[in-house]
């Protein structure tokens, strides 16, 4: 289904998937995660998950990458340093992050399957459709990245 590929913005996806873990919350809890400690640990996964998506921002800013993600043929540059050399992908992997740390708190079977989905959308209607539009742009060179730097982690 091409007609997906870069159509929804990943923030917006990111606010759709907390939204239908909000509506969900209740049809299958887990009750090894309704502890206030463990409540603690999904806060600190979200927090860790906004930070790296900050810090990705942050560098791709600073390199003068183009943030838009509906648009990736636009980019100029190939970050392969900082963040981007342990993740291809760190603004989503931050996103994921914020997820599953969304999932924790809401205790929710239904929460971590959620994040399973919105991981396997937006590898195939957003990076892989990204990751096309960058070979293009720099054959070598991102074939290169990619033979060292896995998609997610």
């Amino acid at each position: 289904m091409k007609s997906l590929e870069l159509k929804l913005p990943p923030l917006l996806l990111v606010m759709l998937a907390l939204l239908l873990m909000y509506f969900l919350q209740g049809f299958y809890p887990l009750a090894l995660l309704q502890y206030r400690i463990v409540s603690l640990l999904g806060g600190v996964c979200i927090l860790a998950g906004i930070g790296l998506v900050f810090v990705a921002a942050r560098q791709m800013r600073q390199h003068q990458a183009t943030l838009d993600p509906m648009h990736p043929i636009n980019s100029t540059v190939l970050l392969n340093a900082g963040v981007f050399a342990v993740s291809r992908n760190p603004i989503y992997l931050g996103m994921v992050i914020i997820l599953l740390g969304s999932a924790v708190i809401f205790a929710d079977i239904t929460a971590f399957l959620v994040v399973l989905l919105f991981v396997r959308y937006i590898t195939r209607y957003q990076i892989e459709p990204e990751e096309a539009c960058l070979l293009e742009k720099f054959p070598a060179d991102f074939a290169a990245y990619c033979e060292q730097v896995r998609r997610w982690v």
